[in-house]
């Protein structure tokens, strides 16, 4: 409030600057409010959990909206997560997005925390710690799943992208999401050097001046 009379009452200011200091204001207030609702409701990770690790991508964007349109409902894949990894033996992490979670429906959210077996963990978290103590990271496009590549974990992405849906791609794209076909990635030998391995080879291979 005393922000605004300070704003309100300086003449000298021009009519953009006094709305964009109010959106300034407004959107604060709105990444207060959901900490505050949230923060309470967040789930405490502990060493002994075996969990999938989704991270929650940004709406409006392209990754949902354009390449993974498969997938744009990110409630509905959410839920079949739940399901489908709680067959598995598997709890299913979802962190939001550090830089858009207050962007997202209160509502929405609260849909998120009501699906079974979907656990909610404050998106202030690095990603990397989350990644690192996972049996699997899921994207649907997201570079997540390179970057757990990158340190020997199991990933995949659900629609092709530019790292996944290729011959000797460093991620796999998985077509769908059946219990056989999670087991056989989930039971897979491979060891983290053959993982980072893979990751070195495409990098390799993307800079090599023969494939330009």
């Amino acid at each position: 409030i005393l922000q605004l009379n300070k704003f309100y009452s300086n003449k000298r200011l021009r009519i953009n600057d006094r709305i964009d200091s109010l959106s300034i204001i407004i959107l604060n207030f709105r990444k207060w409010y959901f900490l505050k609702k949230l923060e309470p409701r967040f789930h405490q990770l502990n060493k002994k959990q075996k969990y999938i690790y989704y991270p929650l991508h940004a709406e409006p964007e392209v990754s949902t909206l354009v390449i993974g349109n498969k997938y744009i409902d990110q409630l509905n894949l959410i839920k079949t997560l739940g399901i489908t990894f709680k067959k598995l033996g598997y709890k299913v992490i979802i962190k939001g997005h550090p830089h858009h979670y207050h962007t997202l429906p209160f509502y929405y959210i609260q849909k998120i925390l009501s699906i079974d077996n979907v656990y909610l963990v404050d998106h202030r978290i690095n990603g990397i710690r989350l990644i690192k103590n996972a049996e699997l990271i899921i994207t649907s496009t997201g570079t997540s799943s390179l970057e757990a590549c990158y340190m020997g974990k199991k990933s995949i992405t659900l629609e092709k992208t530019v790292f996944s849906g290729f011959i000797n791609s460093p991620v796999e794209k998985l077509d769908n999401l059946s219990i056989d076909s999670l087991k056989r990635i989930l039971d897979k030998k491979d060891s983290k050097e053959d993982i980072k391995q893979r990751g070195l080879a495409w990098i390799q291979t993307t800079f090599n001046n023969k494939n330009f």
